[in-house]
């Protein structure tokens, strides 16, 4: 709803009579006027007292009645002036008072047997400058989204009849720039709410409401998958290049700065976290730019900074500047993660979802889903999803390049084939050269030793990335420690190395199917 006002500093001819009840009789001197045929009172209005000697000025009468009714009745009521040598009304022209000489008249009107008070006209010799009457607004809208934009006119309105756009001259504000902002009568949307634009030109003010709209789908306190995300939100989020700007779920889905996504891809690491580290180098950092033309924005979440606690958005910033420089991607961290407008330092890393890291969701912006939520750094199908968000993605499954062989089958090791949990070939302490030679890209061993124990292997990371865990048979999945982490070797180097202690399962594996012989040690300790 739109509320325009005019304030004008400064009298206008404008006089209301009100009448009472009928004069009981009788008597002389001059009573109230009588009111008849429901006619409450009769109120006559011009827009200036001054005028120049041969200008006119138009007067209007309306009467108001019993029932509030009001009717403008300029052409048929009595017009008269006190010295019509001074100023006179037009007889063709009702209404329309013409200054003949310098002086002072008191205007009046008359409908029926209801008279008006009078109004008071000085007519000066000359020209006399137009007056300022008030404002009016032209164009604009009156409801927002965030970062929709809008354009006011302002146009100041003259007793003389003219109307002269003075929008770039006025003085314009905005009454909560967290709304909106103005310049120039151009209107922007920040964030969802109610604002006023106030515009002053001259003695003149008027106002303007604006609502910033934002329908975000109900939702629930925890993240869940198929579920709506919680309107999170990061007050000091980075852009690649260093800027901070507020960053929340609420504007992603709302504003149209965002029209052309379809998804929101949210990446959750940690600083300490070596397979964080490969999926945001390896497989997110080549595609990214790919990724946001086809309608992704990327969110890189860090949960924990280099020493497991909470990591800051600043933080956020200067690790992933290190790992992949300017390339596109807002960087925030869970330190200063804010659920319903409070703090909530670490909300995504508690999260049921959230087992270990890397953790990636796509959320779909249209009605803001949790509609894929996986873990680990594989390369997943980011481009099916952007370009079928409505798809069920609940099973997906990751894009693994195909197996090319970068050694033969005399590189393979003496335990082979043990490319099954099943087929794993037991190792005592010593070396031996082995390989990730042939599908499937696997090598499990049994370590046949009873006390504590390190496992290496030594490869050409030019040509591969080899990483080894501990590895859970009952489970097919990596053994964890007390941190809910992985235990094994996932860098990025030429060397994977770790230790544990007791007999175990260790996988050997080509991460994203890659291959590459390798030299491996175990030792007792």
């Amino acid at each position: 709803m739109v509320r325009m006002s005019t304030i004008l500093c400064g009298a206008l001819a404008v006089l209301f009579l009100g009448l009472p009840a009928c004069d009981s009789g009788g008597g002389g001197g001059e009573g109230p006027a009588v009111v008849l045929d429901g006619v409450r009172a009769l109120r006559i209005a011009a827009d200036a007292q001054v005028l120049g000697t041969g200008m006119s000025l138009q007067f209007t009468a309306t009467v108001e009645r019993d029932d509030g009714s009001t009717e403008v009745v300029t052409d048929r009521v009595t017009w008269a002036s006190s010295d019509p040598a001074v100023a006179t009304f037009d007889e063709n022209a009702p209404g329309s008072l013409m200054a003949i000489a310098p002086g002072t008249v008191q205007i009046t009107a008359a409908f029926e047997n209801v008279q008006s008070d009078a109004v008071s006209i000085e007519v000066q010799e000359g020209v006399v400058e137009p007056q300022l009457t008030g404002l009016v607004f032209t164009g604009g809208d009156a409801e927002l989204r965030p970062a929709q934009t809008t354009q006011l006119q302002i146009g100041a309105q003259y007793n003389d009849g003219r109307e002269e756009d003075v929008t770039g001259e006025a003085v314009w504000a905005s009454s909560d720039e967290h709304v909106v902002t103005v310049e120039a009568g151009l209107i922007t949307a920040m964030h969802a709410g109610a604002a006023t634009i106030s515009v002053e030109y001259g003695e003149a003010r008027a106002t303007y409401d604006i609502t910033v709209v934002c329908d975000y789908p109900a939702f629930a306190s925890n993240v869940a998958f198929g579920a709506t995300m919680p309107p999170l939100r990061w007050s000091g989020a980075y852009h690649a290049d260093g800027t901070q700007f507020e960053f929340g779920l609420d504007e992603f889905h709302c504003s149209a700065a965002w029209d052309d996504k379809a998804v929101l891809i949210m990446v959750i690491g940690a600083g300490w976290c070596s397979p964080c580290t490969q999926f945001t180098t390896q497989i997110m950092a080549p595609q990214i730019e790919q990724l946001i033309d086809e309608g992704a924005e990327v969110l890189f979440v860090e949960a924990q900074d280099y020493n497991y606690a909470p990591a800051t958005s600043d933080f956020a910033y200067q690790h992933l500047s290190r790992l992949i420089g300017q390339k596109p991607g807002i960087r925030v961290g869970d330190a200063d993660t804010l659920a319903g407008g409070n703090p909530a330092p670490a909300f995504l890393q508690n999260q049921a979802l959230v087992s270990a890291f890397p953790n990636i969701w796509v959320v779909r912006r249209s009605d803001m889903h949790l509609i894929m939520a996986v873990e680990g750094g594989a390369p997943w199908p980011f481009h099916d999803i952007i370009a079928d968000p409505d798809a069920d993605w609940s099973d997906v499954q990751p894009e693994l390049p195909p197996f090319r062989a970068n050694c033969g089958p005399d590189q393979e090791e003496p335990t082979e084939p043990n490319d099954t949990p099943d087929d794993a070939g037991v190792i005592q302490p010593g070396e031996f050269d082995g390989g990730i030679c042939a599908e499937p890209a696997s090598d499990f061993y049994r370590i046949g030793i009873q006390g504590p124990w390190r496992i290496t292997i030594d490869f050409d990371s030019s040509i591969a990335d080899l990483d080894m865990f501990l590895w859970d048979k009952a489970t097919n999945e990596p053994v964890r420690d007390e941190r809910n982490q992985p235990i094994g070797s996932n860098g990025t180097g030429s060397r994977e190395q770790f230790s544990s202690n007791g007999p175990g399962m260790v996988h050997v594996f080509g991460y994203n199917n890659s291959s590459a012989p390798y030299h491996l040690t175990l030792e007792a300790l």
